[in-house]
């Protein structure tokens, strides 16, 4: 591997640990662990919706993405507003707003 390859290897690489420490910033800090997000928070069952999982004392949700799982993403992130914030892995793991 060439020296600027490794250079662009490592400034993406850099660029998307930003972003996504940028993403974390917008999550509720309980919902945080050293991995990402918890996902062992999300307790409660949403009526309704499948399948999506609330966290009892932040109101957050989790809801687990529909069709092709695209990039490693496995649930979307929503606030207690309803607003999308994050895509996860199944782990909790942040990859992308």
């Amino acid at each position: 591997m060439s020296e600027n390859a490794i250079i662009y290897d490592d400034y993406f690489y850099n660029l998307k640990a930003v972003k996504t420490h940028n993403i974390a910033k917008n999550v509720n800090k309980s919902l945080l662990n050293d991995k990402g997000v918890s996902i062992g928070k999300f307790t409660q069952k949403v009526k309704g919706k499948n399948p999506t999982w609330r966290d009892p004392k932040t109101k957050w949700t989790i809801s687990k993405n529909k069709g092709q799982s695209h990039g490693g993403s496995y649930w979307k992130l929503i606030n207690n507003k309803g607003k999308r914030i994050a895509s996860l892995t199944k782990e909790g793991k942040i990859l992308r707003e």
